[in-house]
């Protein structure tokens, strides 16, 4: 804190003390008192509209996004009534894609089953208010919906996600060093695995390095972002 203060001091800002949040990652801190306030540790902080917790889960995250897509939903449903399909999926891809594909490289990849499942069920409601759905109906297949619609999958976004940040991090996949004879992997610029156990199979780096190995070599070579990004998606979408 102390280090902090003079930070701000030297670059002539004055430092915000009742808005500063302590949080501690594997401990509980104490509470700092500065300047006759008391700032007490949190569980959770909200950066750049991504909630970060003290135990490095993304329950609350899950769940406000989750929160905001069901919101989503509802509006499309009352505020697209009187539109056609097209607009509410234009109303879809930027109430409810635009929440769901903000910071998703961060934790969209990293998600469980059941959290994947939490974020999908939220999505369906808006695919339902796009297609002028019962909001509960068991013999529709919104699966079939949703592909009618060309509308992406959160798994199908969480792998364009990690497959678009492998082809980011190509430079520096590139200058890995490898020895030995030309194997058919090494042929197709795949570089070895990293170790996946413990927090290291938990970080997008390591799955940026995995999916790296499943990108085809022309896309490996392409430079064109634009055209990276179409032929991930056809990659995605033909899987």
């Amino acid at each position: 804190m102390k280090a902090r203060q003079q930070c701000y001091a030297l670059s002539g800002m004055a430092l915000n003390i009742q808005k500063t949040a302590l949080i501690g990652f594997g401990f509980t801190p104490d509470n700092l008192n500065i300047e006759n306030f008391t700032i007490e540790p949190v569980t959770s902080i909200k950066f750049l509209g991504f909630i970060i917790q003290d135990d490095l889960g993304l329950d609350q995250q899950v769940k406000a996004v989750a929160n905001k897509i069901r919101t989503a939903a509802s509006n499309i449903r009352s505020e697209g009534s009187n539109f056609s399909q097209k607009n509410r999926k234009i109303m879809y891809m930027g109430w409810v894609q635009g929440a769901l594909c903000c910071n998703a490289t961060a934790y969209l990849p990293l998600l469980t089953a059941t959290q994947q499942d939490d974020i999908q069920t939220a999505c369906n409601a808006a695919i339902r208010s796009v297609a002028k759905l019962p909001r509960k109906s068991a013999d529709i297949s919104i699966s079939t919906t949703r592909k009618e619609l060309d509308i992406m999958s959160v798994q199908n976004i969480a792998d364009k996600q990690i497959l678009m940040q492998a082809w980011k991090d190509r430079v520096s996949f590139q200058k890995t060093d490898v020895h030995g004879p030309m194997t058919r992997a090494r042929s197709n610029g795949n570089i070895p695995q990293p170790v996946q156990k413990g927090i290291f199979g938990k970080m997008i780096s390591t799955l940026s390095s995995c999916a790296y190995n499943k990108l085809p070599l022309e896309l490996k070579m392409e430079s064109d972002r634009k055209k990276a990004k179409f032929m991930i998606r056809n990659i995605i979408l033909c899987n």
